[in-house]
Formats: C-alpha cells, sequence, structure tokens
C-alpha cells in the first residue's frame, strides 16, 4: 500500500524544463555559445553543481558559465512574469485526492531551496506538501538517491512505502537507487532501453497517478 507520494517539480509539476530548455538555446544563440539541446536535456534533474560541471566539459575551462546561467534564468523569468507558473496537466486534481486519502507528500527537486519555495507557492501548490527537500539542502544530488531517502524520512516513512514521480532520466534513477518505485510521466524525453528497466509504470500525466494508487491499494 503506498503511503508516501514524493514529487519532482520541474518538468513534473510544473512545465519548467521546456522555458528552461528555450532559455539555454536563446542564451547561446545571442552570446554566441553552441549549446545544443542534447546536452541541456543531459543535465535536466541535476543540481546546480553538476550542471556546471557538465557544461565547463563539455563548452571548455574558459566557458563563463555563471554569466550565461544568469541570462538564462533572465529569459525564464521573464516568460513566467508574462504567463504564471505553468501547471501540469492534472497536479491539482492529485493533490486533493492525495490529501483527502490522508497519504503524505513531499517535493524532490534539484533546484535550489529559495527558487523552489517561490514556485510553489507562486502556484498555490505549497501548502499540499509535508516536506520539501531541494537541491542545496543534501549532499549528493540526483542520479544519487540522498534526495528520495531524506524526503521519505522526512514524512516518516519507508522508501518501500513510498512511490517517486520523475520525468527525467537522473530522477528515475534517484528514485530507483532509493528503494522506490518509480512512477515516470515523460516531458521533454522519452525512456530509453536502461531507463524502461527502472521505471515502475509508465503514465501519461498527474491525473493517472490517482487510479495507480488505487490500484495498489486493492
Amino acid at each position: 500500500m503506498i503511503q508516501g507520494v514524493i514529487f519532482d517539480m520541474d518538468g513534473l509539476m510544473f512545465d519548467t524544463e521546456a522555458a528552461m530548455l528555450r532559455g539555454w538555446l536563446k542564451a547561446g544563440e545571442v552570446m554566441h555559445y553552441d549549446i545544443r539541446e542534447e546536452l541541456v536535456l543531459s543535465v535536466m534533474g541535476l543540481v546546480e553543481e553538476k550542471i556546471r560541471q557538465t557544461f565547463m566539459e563539455q563548452l571548455g575551462a574558459d566557458f563563463p558559465y555563471e554569466k550565461v546561467r544568469d541570462f538564462q534564468m533572465s529569459c525564464v523569468d521573464e516568460e513566467m512574469d508574462m504567463q504564471g507558473v505553468p501547471v501540469k496537466k492534472g497536479l491539482f486534481e492529485l493533490l486533493e485526492y492525495l490529501k483527502e486519502s490522508g497519504i503524505k507528500t513531499a517535493v524532490a527537486t534539484s533546484t535550489a531551496r529559495s527558487r523552489a519555495e517561490k514556485l510553489l507557492t507562486l502556484s498555490g501548490a505549497m501548502p499540499y506538501f509535508d516536506s520539501v527537500i531541494c537541491g542545496d539542502m543534501v549532499r549528493c544530488g540526483k542520479p544519487d538517491p540522498d534526495i528520495y531517502l531524506q524526503s521519505a524520512k522526512a514524512l516518516g516513512l519507508a522508501p518501500q512505502d513510498c512511490i517517486g514521480l520523475e520525468d527525467s532520466r537522473n530522477g528515475i534513477f534517484a528514485v530507483y537507487n532509493a528503494g522506490m518505485k518509480a512512477v515516470m510521466i515523460p516531458d521533454l524525453i522519452q525512456p530509453d532501453e536502461e531507463m524502461k528497466a527502472k521505471i515502475y509504470r509508465k503514465l501519461n500525466d498527474l491525473s493517472q497517478v490517482i487510479e495507480l494508487i488505487k490500484a495498489e491499494s486493492d
């Protein structure tokens, strides 16, 4: 029986990874750096330091990561200011169901705490969560399991009593490595064969998690 549901944030709850991708590509175009889509997709779900390390390895030691990152984030923030936080289909339907069912909830996001709390608050999702664990609150980020193990601990649950909802490769590996059932709701990528071996269920949107939980309870 599922007692806890742990959510990734970007690309899972909010349609923000697409905005981040657009921001990186625009930054590369405007600032004349060869930032390609496959590079950006490869770092989705990673903590900031690992993203920086990957960019430096791919683009060279003289790549001004912080400067380009600031431009990229300004593009994302401008988009959010104009359109608001883009909530993914089924999010609040699922959150209401979990609340009514007494199932504990947590967020496990690689995003830094200040930004994560801002997005959760602006979207109206914050009150639904019992715990929020962010990338700057753990020693090792995804695909290591730390953030999911810490989330389960914060909920007072064993990992095997939780499911983790993810959209990225790094996130799926983190859930699996934590000993939880990994549920994928794809966003920018579809699972490859290695990911499929670690995914418990692949769903189309968050509302379908409700039926999964009901089936697990029968």
